[in-house]
């Protein structure tokens, strides 16, 4: 993957593509779930362990990411469990967007899950 910052730091989001798409990005060590504002081309969701090694959670298109999250009022935010960012990745990866898309829509909120996030 290669991301390019652009400079002056952007307004919204993180890093472009190559090609030009917007990519957001999210650090996660230990909570269960992401958090998030707005909406760009594309998401990258990384945790990071604790010698700092990292895993890639979710690249991929926001479009899904957005469709299965719950809004939370109090961190005026949208919200996404780690194990659905997961369930995400293999469908895009095995059906496409628009497969995830309409898998994000069928998963269940996450009311149970508290609102402690990393960002």
């Amino acid at each position: 993957m290669a991301l390019r910052r652009p400079t002056p730091a952007p307004t919204g989001y993180d890093a472009k593509t190559a090609d030009g798409q917007t990519v957001q990005v999210k650090t996660n060590h230990a909570a269960s779930q992401i958090g998030f504002r707005g909406q760009d081309d594309l998401l990258l969701v990384l945790h990071v362990r604790t010698v700092g090694e990292y895993d890639e959670v979710y690249y991929g298109p926001f479009a899904p990411v957005k469709a299965a999250s719950r809004y939370s009022a109090r961190d005026n935010k949208d919200m996404l469990a780690i194990s659905k960012l997961k369930t995400l990745k293999n469908v895009v990866a095995a059906s496409g967007e628009a497969a995830a898309e309409r898998v994000a829509k069928a998963l269940p909120t996450d009311q149970s899950v508290d609102d402690t996030t990393d960002e």
